[in-house]
């Protein structure tokens, strides 16, 4: 017993020298080496970070896990040659779990660099265990197991899937039908901006739900100016046309020029009958920063000139970073211009109303709302801020209701953005707290391909096409890979049966999220992010592969911003 009791008091003492050694060293990129059982808590501030390393031999494996404590970290993890090979950085926040897997195809040791996500991190720690390192037959093991579970998932879902051979197809499996007769608004999201066929299956599928199933509302991930402006050529008046700048940036560049062109087509032909498109998003908002402008001076003069300029150019010039991913931050000050304006049009308009027609002043009033949006959730204001996708839906919602108590929609946008994740703030999950089950959510993602994305913090702001890499951990794509082969959706709308899913779909899984920004060479890791695949949507469509949207001939270079809010 004095012996055991003995042994304890070393490792302790030993476990706090090796705790004291990393708190001396975690700014200055001394290595500190982890073996099995390791538990370290390191304190950790901007500019800082933690260097470890793991000996491992060919064959082997090891479990780690890093418990962020008030601080979001990033584990970038270096082969024995030096090669980044992931970089770990999962939606956890400042208090989760970040999981790292090694798995060795050669003798040597593997770095772990543990850093602050950013420089606006507080100060914190983390805690650092090494769950377990595996010999080689306990690696295949491991391996082996996790194998039988991706195949029990792929067979729980094929009895849920159906074939994508023909896209325009009238045809629709039961489950397809069921969902789209129950749903109010269904989501229709994409892996990636700069993929074609992730538009050609939402546009079949668009047409199909138009067309078999009453569905009169087709809300996109889109500029609401551009909307406004293409509203007389939408509703098919003969002698509009679509104005030279209706598309603009690279997303949606082929693809919602077809779908305009449909609608206005569809509405056309019936003109009792007709589909509203609309722009949810409050970016590339030139023609209503115009409109408001224009009505200001025409109905106000010089009273609230000097302060709307001012915030017109904070508008102007966050608006054309925003275009390139860039600094779209909007002034706390403009942010309130814009308030002070949007009251004074609400308390004023039965009166401008009889000067200027009641169409001006809701037309300006709606120009308005796009810009205050745009400010609110670009703006650094400390209270009552709401989010892009706080707004999406309640602008998705606002249109639906204005179509009457059955109106139904689609609603195309990232699968960031439709997503139904618990405790998010996602639009998608908005829209489901709103309208229950009557919001259904269709991601889409492929086994591989290429797609275009901007550098990001690149001079020229370039477009690149890049390639999916093969990942080196386990994502939601190895299991539809194994459900059948060809294109097609697996869906799972009722929410009694998805209890029935085995296990391993129901934790969080990495699945394909290229957004607007990539850095070509960065690890395949930076290519996923974790979902909860059965409470983040209510299907998938798989595509094989998928190819880039073509590179645009032109693109303006936007120079960095000064800001300048206030200066005259």
């Amino acid at each position: 017993m004095e012996a055991m009791l003995l042994f304890r008091h070393i490792f302790t003492v030993l476990s706090c020298l090796t705790v004291a050694l990393v708190h001396s060293q975690a700014g200055t990129q001394n290595t500190v080496t982890l073996r099995p059982g390791s538990i370290l808590r390191v304190p950790l501030a901007p500019g800082q970070s933690a260097r470890l390393e793991i000996s491992l031999k060919a064959g082997e494996s090891a479990l780690i896990k890093v418990l962020q404590m008030g601080i979001d970290v990033v584990i970038d993890v270096y082969d024995p040659t030096g090669k980044l090979v992931e970089s770990v950085d999962g939606p956890t926040g400042r208090t989760g779990i970040e999981v790292v897997e090694l798995w060795s195809t050669t003798i040597g040791a593997y770095v772990l660099v543990v850093r602050p996500f950013d420089a606006s991190e507080p100060l914190g720690k983390f805690e650092l265990t090494v769950e377990a390192v595996r010999n080689v037959a306990e690696t295949e093991a491991v391996l082996s197991a996790r194998l039988h579970r991706r195949l029990a998932a792929a067979e729980w879902l094929r009895h849920r899937t159906f074939p994508l051979t023909n896209l325009t197809s009238t045809k629709r499996p039961r489950l397809w039908q069921e969902l789209a007769t129950t749903a109010r608004i269904i989501g229709l999201g994409e892996a990636t901006h700069g993929s074609v066929e992730f538009n050609d299956v939402r546009f079949a599928f668009t047409k199909a739900l138009v067309e078999q199933s009453g569905y009169r509302l087709i809300a996109v991930e889109f500029s609401a100016s551009r909307t406004m402006q293409l509203e007389p050529y939408l509703r098919g008046d003969q002698k509009a046309k679509a104005p030279p700048d209706a598309y603009t940036g690279w997303i949606g560049s082929a693809a919602y020029p077809k779908l305009i062109a449909w609608v206005r087509g569809w509405n056309v032909s019936h003109p009792r009958d007709k589909v509203r498109f609309l722009g949810v998003d409050e970016g590339d908002n030139a023609p209503s920063r115009a409109l408001v402008d224009g009505f200001l001076t025409r109905a106000y003069g010089d009273e609230f000139r000097q302060q709307w300029l001012l915030a017109k150019r904070e508008l102007e010039d966050a608006d054309l970073q925003n275009t390139i991913f860039g600094d779209s931050g909007v002034d706390a000050r403009a942010r309130a211009t814009l308030l002070q304006i949007h009251w004074r049009l609400i308390a004023d308009a039965p009166l401008q109303s009889h000067r200027f027609g009641m169409q001006a002043v809701q037309n300006v009033q709606k120009a308005l709302r796009i810009l205050l949006e745009f400010a609110d959730y670009n703006s650094d204001h400390p209270s009552f801020n709401r989010s892009r996708d706080w707004y999406m839906a309640s602008n998705l919602l606002a249109a639906l209701e204005e179509l009457g108590s059955k109106a139904r929609g689609v609603f195309w946008a990232h699968n960031a953005h439709i997503a139904t994740t618990p405790s998010s703030s996602t639009a998608g999950r908005t829209l489901r707290d709103v309208l229950g089950s009557e919001y259904r959510a269709v991601a889409q993602t492929t086994g591989g391909g290429s797609y275009v994305a901007q550098r990001p913090n690149d001079i020229a702001d370039r477009l690149e096409v890049s390639s999916f890499l093969p990942a080196r951990f386990e994502k939601v794509e190895d299991v539809l890979r194994a459900v059948q082969p060809g294109p097609f959706m697996t869906l799972w709308p009722d929410d009694k049966d998805r209890a029935s899913a085995p296990e391993f779909l129901q934790g969080p899984l990495p699945m394909h999220w290229i957004g607007g920004l990539y850095q070509p060479g960065d690890p395949p890791s930076t290519q996923n992010r974790l979902f909860r695949t059965l409470s983040s949507f209510d299907g998938i469509v798989f595509l094989p592969s998928v190819s880039a949207i073509p590179l645009p001939q032109s693109r303006p270079l936007i120079p960095s911003r000064i800001h300048r809010y206030g200066n005259g």
